[in-house]
């Protein structure tokens, strides 16, 4: 069995392999995160070219705070600056000309803050602890401010002949994708089919969804809790 807690094991005929690799489809794979800020957007997280019969997509929970002097672009990679290990719980401050900072314990145990006490503004974010750490969403971090960020164990997936890849904020899908919950369901199984989209095995939890819907308000969605939170915090 995987060591990542969430899996999704995706299973396809040949002629479906076929198919999609003639038309040079990539599968992409997006993570969810709740955040305190609106004008939060995710960000392309696996972006993978060569897929199986039967191809495995797992993660984890650790984490990565990052900043970054990339600005937030439809169709534009975010390349990280400065970046550190970081879990739900602390606090990464920013001190430093370029992002830098230091983490340290908060007392909201289900976020992960993020406060920026420069009149710099960066875009910041979260990212899955790897050997490349990769981002999962991009929001503006300005001058003075600050933002709270709760990563979702939820799951996007797409086939789709976008030419981007990983770190690229991405606006709309551009393809048939899933929305999987794994918040209850660590381990799930698909079928992919060239022409009947997604099914699964575990449907209250798989949510099909259509080619060009717009992508913030399912995996960067603003929360009011945490926008509460967020200003009551750093007053």
């Amino acid at each position: 069995m995987s060591d990542d807690p969430y899996t999704v094991t995706i299973t396809m005929s040949a002629g479906t392999v076929t198919a999609l690799s003639k038309s040079g489809n990539v599968l992409f794979g997006l993570r969810a995160v709740e955040t305190s800020d609106r004008a939060a957007v995710p960000v392309v997280w696996m972006a993978r070219s060569e897929y199986a019969l039967t191809t495995r997509v797992g993660y984890g929970t650790e984490l990565r705070a990052y900043t970054s002097t990339s600005p937030i672009v439809d169709g534009k990679a975010v390349e990280m600056g400065f970046d550190v290990a970081i879990a739900k719980g602390q606090l990464l401050t920013v001190t430093d000309k370029g992002g830098a900072g230091k983490v340290t314990r908060d007392d909201m145990p289900r976020v992960v803050a993020v406060l920026n006490k420069t009149s710099d503004p960066y875009t910041c974010g979260v990212a899955e602890l790897s050997s490349v750490p990769t981002p999962v969403c991009a929001i503006p971090l300005h001058g003075n401010g600050n933002l709270l960020m709760n990563p979702v164990p939820k799951l996007f997936l797409q086939f789709a002949t976008t030419e981007v890849g990983t770190s690229t904020a991405m606006s709309t899908s551009g393809g048939p994708g899933v929305l999987i919950d794994q918040s209850a369901a660590p381990r799930v199984e698909l079928t992919f089919d060239i022409d009947t989209a997604w099914t699964g095995n575990v449907q209250p939890e798989v949510e099909q969804i259509a080619p060009w819907t717009p992508l913030a308000p399912l995996l960067s969605r603003c929360s009011p809790v945490l926008a509460d939170l967020a200003a009551r915090r750093f007053r």
